[in-house]
């Protein structure tokens, strides 16, 4: 069983077919009178694939049946499946993604890590930082340790 509607139609209709179902008449040697221009004389080479040496149109079946419908690509080969009795998995089974565990040590030293990040930036904007940020700057809302701190002397 195929994977998904499209290699279920490519691998098993081909352009002949589909052409043959839809009532275009197909000589021996391939040639059939194009349906997206008018043709009085056959132009358009039928296989496998299709192309036009009138109007230019090329394509495989579904870009046929598209093009003759006008249909999306995933319609024209969800109506090729249907027309030709086609099964194939609309569902493909989700792949797995296998995520490390992280042991306790690993955990451990993430979060100190963390912390030292966070204690080392603070640090910085309060030795370095815009008056804005730090805790002596004359605000609402002021915690009162920030404010005692910001009354000691300086490092």
């Amino acid at each position: 069983m195929a994977e998904n509607v499209f290699e279920a139609v490519k691998l098993s209709v081909s352009t002949r077919e589909a052409a043959e179902l839809y009532g275009i008449k197909v000589r021996q040697n391939g040639m059939a009178c194009c349906p997206f221009h008018d043709d009085k004389n056959p132009s358009m080479k039928v296989d496998q694939r299709f192309h036009c040496f009138g109007c230019g149109e090329d394509g495989d079946v579904i870009d046929f049946t598209a093009k003759l419908f006008d249909l999306s690509p995933k319609e024209a080969a969800e109506k090729l499946a249907q027309d030709f009795g086609l099964i194939y998995d609309s569902q493909a089974p989700p792949r797995r993604r296998y995520v490390r565990q992280k042991t306790e040590a690993q955990k451990f030293r993430e979060d100190r890590q963390r912390c030292y990040r966070v204690l080392s930036d603070y640090y910085y904007l309060l030795k370095n930082g815009r008056p804005t940020i730090l805790p002596g700057h004359r605000r609402k809302n002021r915690t009162p340790v920030l404010w005692k701190q910001s009354r000691r002397k300086p490092m």
